[in-house]
């Protein structure tokens, strides 16, 4: 190596000219440990640059945190991090053959056998992202490292690489992940669509995964987010093949890409599923050896709380030694071992897991209490929700049969019609394209990024019967039930804006338009309303605080609608809103929206008045009781006295 390329960093050391892998803020070489003279990958990431970005920065530190906890043979393992005046650098394990991009290029598609050995190693990793919480979020094969095994039988093994956008639910709720990241083109439907998603966002990437590896290609070859998102809805999967792929294979993934996640199938049916044979048998009995020793535990526990009479929240205090009502892993490790002392880490992990039903690592006594008072405690799904995934799994088992029958007895390369495929299509709720352009084009920047490398060919053709779908699907959501064609068109000209139904996205700017329209009718200073909800005093609104406000405008907005309206004022994606950002996108509201919200409110008389949601959301929770008392003796301009601090405050600005 010449001096002038090479670096060297502590004990390792690499070559300017072996790029292995780079992007807009890294670049990845293949270097040495000198001490061993073994091969390394170094990620050396651009100091300078990544620090000007707060996202960028926390998905650095999130990486290595992530990375730090795994321990795995079939996850990159991390092997050192140091840094230097310019530079960060991860130091993880070399693997030799690239990463899997590239390795489908050559191949083309794979043969079943083959797919199937990929998906074991995939889904090995996964029980080590499982056990410790971790949602990927961006499982693709870019992702996935290839690492020679045994160079005598040219066995190799894959790996899962790259957790920049992983997230674990450390710090927040499973049901309030909301943030979108990752590659669009593998994400699944409710991230791309701002619903809420759990880690079952990841078993879509594993179906999309498998496919691509058996038909060479994606189900939907979209050049845009937008894109995308109207193929998912109104696309069928052609499951039509020159290749032999079985029917378990179909059945697997089927089931990983139903868009509901509610009908997706489950991780531990996953690894109990017939495609892969034995080669789960042993998670699946530790897994039932410890659900059936956490349920002996936690009954032994209820059993001596009841003969001594202890009172449940006393004893949750007792070893709540942070006070904070709430109960770490370290303080429920050691209530546990009041009850067995020879438990070990994992045993006392998966009780954890238990009782803390909502995911966010600490176990507050409203969970404690549950599981303890509960006459039949179970830890698995209760029976309701086990007998409705029974009917759910024999159902889609049922459809792909089906599916294979009507494949059997049609023409090849045929696409699948609407009709034929309805549980991934007609079942599906329609999702209002039109309303959501806007949105999708301020985001242009991203769409760039959906480019499949990976699909061979020209874009996927749309059959005119499909084009057809499209049309009577449109007209299902314009017409009446039982209208005929001939009048179709005349009755949607007679159909005002006022009265079709809403999408997410138009609720959301409709509550911002009236929580605007509010603050302009009665002098509202937007400093003061800002900091009202403003809890944490750091110029920053977070989600809960926003949901609270923008209730106070309208109180049936469901959560999507919430989450899309924040992201309108989010719009750097930073997770919060500061007074800057609140006070430019009010400002930016048309005055469009406004007339549209006074024109609805006049024709909608059972909504709140404008009036009503003055009153509502200028006050604090606390001065509420106090203030209807008031309004019920009579004294009507009470409000308008309390909200007279808005009207004299100084004029707001936008530099603010």
């Amino acid at each position: 190596m010449s001096d002038q390329t090479t670096k060297k960093i502590d004990k390792y050391q690499f070559n300017l000219n072996q790029r292995i892998g780079s992007g807009s803020y890294a670049n990845v070489y293949k270097g040495e440990d000198r001490e061993t003279g073994k091969a390394v990958a170094i990620k050396m990431i651009d100091r300078k640059k990544i620090s000007q970005e707060d996202y960028l920065m926390n998905g650095l530190l999130q990486e290595i945190q992530i990375m730090k906890k795994l321990d795995s043979n079939y996850i990159v393992k991390l092997i050192d991090v140091l840094e230097t005046k310019n530079n960060y650098y991860i130091v993880q394990e070399f693997c030799d053959q690239g990463d899997f991009r590239n390795y489908l290029k050559q191949k083309g598609y794979l043969p079943e056998q083959e797919a199937k050995q990929v998906l074991v190693d995939i889904l090995n990793g996964f029980l080590e992202l499982l056990k410790h919480g971790i949602i990927h979020r961006d499982l693709k094969p870019e992702n996935i490292l290839i690492q020679t095994k045994n160079p005598q039988t040219g066995e190799r093994i894959f790996k899962l690489a790259d957790f920049g956008f992983s997230r674990t639910v450390d710090n927040f709720r499973r049901e309030l992940l909301t943030s979108l990241v990752g590659t669009p083109l593998y994400m699944s439907p409710q991230i791309l669509m701002f619903k809420k998603y759990t880690s079952k966002s990841d078993i879509w990437s594993i179906g999309l995964i498998m496919y691509e590896m058996l038909y060479g290609k994606t189900p939907w070859n979209a050049i845009s987010q937008y894109q995308l998102v109207e193929m998912i809805n109104k696309q069928p999967i052609n499951w039509k093949s020159e290749n032999i792929i079985s029917e378990e294979a179909i059945n697997f993934m089927y089931k990983c890409l139903q868009l509901e996640e509610e009908k997706r199938i489950q991780w531990d049916e996953i690894y109990a599923h017939p495609l892969f044979g034995d080669h789960f048998v042993h998670f699946l009995e530790k897994n039932k050896n410890l659900e059936d020793k956490a349920l002996y535990l936690i009954n032994n526990l209820r059993q001596k709380i009841h003969s001594t009479n202890t009172d449940l929240m006393q004893l949750f205090k007792y070893f709540d030694l942070t006070n904070d009502s709430k109960l770490t892993i370290k303080e429920f490790e050691q209530l546990m071992k009041q009850i067995d002392k020879d438990l070990n880490r994992e045993e006392i992990e998966y009780i954890f897991n238990k009782f803390d039903s909502d995911g966010d690592n600490k176990i507050d006594f409203t969970e404690f209490q549950k599981w303890l008072e509960h006459n039949n405690i179970r830890l698995s799904i209760n029976n309701s929700q086990q007998n409705r995934r029974k009917m759910i799994d024999q159902q889609l088992d049922q459809e792909v049969k089906q599916l294979i029958q009507k494949q059997q007895q049609q023409p090849p390369n045929l696409v699948y019609t609407h009709s034929q495929f309805s549980p991934l299509a007609a079942n599906q709720p329609h999702i209002d394209i039109t309303s959501n352009s806007k949105f999708y084009q301020n985001h242009a920047t991203q769409d760039k990024q959906i480019i499949n490398n990976g699909n061979n060919g020209n874009q996927i053709k749309q059959q005119p019967q499909q084009q057809n779908i499209k049309v009577s699907q449109a007209k299902q959501y314009d017409s009446e039930p039982g209208q005929n064609s001939s009048d179709e068109s005349k009755q949607k000209q007679d159909i005002s804006q006022s009265q079709r139904k809403l999408s997410p996205e138009e609720k959301a700017i409709f509550a911002i338009g009236k929580l605007k329209l509010a603050i302009d009718q009665y002098k509202i200073n937007n400093k003061e309303l800002f900091n009202r909800y403003d809890k944490s005093q750091q110029d920053a609104i977070q989600l809960s605080e926003f949901t609270r406000m923008i209730k106070k405008i309208d109180d049936k907005l469901q959560d999507e609608e919430i989450a899309i309206a924040f992201q309108k004022f989010d719009y750097d994606n930073s997770g919060k809103i500061t007074f800057k950002k609140f006070d430019t996108t009010l400002a930016n509201i048309g005055n469009s929206i406004v007339i549209q919200v006074k024109q609805k409110q006049k024709q909608t008389s059972s909504q709140k008045s404008l009036s009503d949601v003055k009153d509502n959301f200028s006050q604090p929770d606390s001065e509420k009781k106090q203030s209807h008392q008031k309004s019920n003796s009579g004294a009507s301009t009470d409000s308008n006295k309390e909200y007279q601090q808005f009207s004299s405050a100084p004029t707001r600005t936008s530099n603010n």
